[in-house]
């Protein structure tokens, strides 16, 4: 295994060890838009009671909002810059940073676990503890500059 994919292994356990316990929920862009939206509104509506209820769940500790390369990318598609920040950011909060492996490397992942799994190694690490990275490690350093404190 070369290095960097020794890294992120290394990283993905720890990664687990601080969500373990948390009810993880993935979100589109298109929800993360709505919550974006409702966190906004002043009026008492439907975006606006499940955005807060979002936060309430995150703030408690029983869910954390990681997200995958798709949705990422899916943000930079946004042609207001504003739009596109405040969205990252909310991102950002509700996922602590933590992204699931981009496809290439779940895959390899992935074909790991089921190869070890089946010449009987038992002390490799289970997969749900193997997918996890932070955001700058799968869409790119450059990506993270986005972030601008609130």
């Amino acid at each position: 295994m070369r290095f960097i994919d020794k890294y992120i292994a290394k990283n993905s356990i720890d990664i687990h060890a601080t969500i373990a316990g948390r009810k993880i929920i993935y979100l589109d862009l298109k929800y993360w838009i709505i919550l974006r939206d409702g966190l906004e509104q002043e009026n008492d509506t439907v975006a606006r009671k499940v955005a807060h209820r979002i936060i309430e769940l995150y703030e408690s500790r029983k869910c954390v909002f990681p997200v995958s390369e798709v949705v990422l990318w899916e943000i930079l598609k946004q042609e207001d810059k504003n739009s596109l920040i405040k969205t990252f950011q909310l991102v950002e909060r509700l996922s602590e940073g933590i992204a699931i492996l981009g496809d290439q490397q779940r895959v390899k992942v992935e074909f790991a676990c089921w190869y070890l799994t089946n010449v009987k190694i038992d002390d490799f690490p289970k997969l749900e503890k193997l997918v996890w990275s932070k955001l700058p490690l799968i869409s790119g350093y450059f990506f993270y500059s986005l972030k601008v404190e609130v």
